[in-house]
């Protein structure tokens, strides 16, 4: 070992440091090595810069006061090289490997395909959250899940606020209806609109029919001519739905009794048969009276 000197044998010691094979060392424990080349000059190492086990390299404001450490890994089983890119990125890009040391800059996003012959059933992602960014997402496996195949989608539970169903909706099974609307008549409500359906069946179907929405009441005349102009017939649905349907033709009512048709577009389209009822009753009272005679 020897003390960095002159170079004159009994000349002055230059500096605390002393030098042993390749190792340099300062003489005073603990004590920094500063490499402070002159002006703007650099320390450059032409070769590795080795920073051992535990050890950190830091980078340092201007007065010393902070530093960022870039630690080294205590131990390792393999060598291994990190390529840096070329170049700085982009704004909100990060560093990502390959697998083999090579680094690249890469933007925050997920890639998307579009998967619709896998058989398998994929759980939907769901986020309690609805706008910014999320940490981490969840699925429901027990509750909701998807199979791209069939286009199935199954559910535990079904909850609908303002919701439009356009084209055909298929149920698998029965399903309760505890509140909403159909065709904006509103279920269970006592407020009426129009719908349309091609069946409907029930147990009873009551229409509302007090006088307390009645007004300008007239009593029905002539009911048996007017009946007795009606023909009714047996037809074939055009759309197949049904053959040999006993009905009357909304055109032809129109022409009698035109109260009990409904209009689309101005021209005659459907009857209200229960509203025939009212008229039956007259032209049997009518009956009975001719038959008195």
């Amino acid at each position: 070992m020897r003390r960095i000197s002159t170079g004159v044998l009994g000349g002055p010691i230059l500096g605390v440091l002393s030098t042993t094979e390749n190792v340099v060392t300062t003489l005073t424990p603990d004590a920094n090595l500063t490499l402070d080349p002159n002006g703007t000059g650099e320390v450059r190492v032409a070769t590795n810069l080795q920073v051992n086990a535990g050890a950190s390299l830091k980078l340092a404001d201007n007065a010393s006061s902070f530093s960022v450490s870039l630690k080294s890994p205590g131990t390792l089983a393999a060598n291994y090289t990190l390529t840096f890119p070329a170049d700085d990125g982009g704004a909100s890009q990060y560093l990502q490997t390959d697998g083999s040391g090579n680094l690249t800059w890469s933007s925050i996003g997920i890639g998307i395909s579009d998967q619709t012959g896998s058989g398998t059933t994929h759980y939907p992602l769901i986020s309690t959250s609805t706008s910014g960014s999320v940490s981490s997402v969840n699925t429901s496996s027990s509750k909701l899940s998807f199979v791209p195949s069939t286009g199935t989608l199954s559910c535990s539970a079904i909850g609908v606020t303002n919701c439009t169903v356009s084209g055909t909706a298929s149920l698998g099974s029965s399903v309760d209806i505890n509140g909403g609307a159909i065709d904006g008549t509103t279920i269970g409500g006592s407020s009426a609109a129009n719908g349309t359906f091609n069946t409907l069946s029930a147990s009873t179907i009551t229409e509302t029919s007090s006088i307390a929405y009645k007004e300008n009441i007239n009593p029905i005349e002539n009911a048996l001519e007017s009946i007795l102009q009606l023909a009714g017939k047996i037809y074939d649905r055009k759309d197949g739905s049904s053959q040999n349907e006993a009905g009357l033709i909304a055109e032809e009512v129109a022409d009698v009794i035109p109260n009990v048709v409904s209009y689309k577009d101005g021209k005659p389209e459907g009857i209200q048969y229960t509203k025939l009822t009212a008229y039956l009753i007259e032209a049997v009272k009518e009956l009975a009276t001719q038959i008195k005679k």
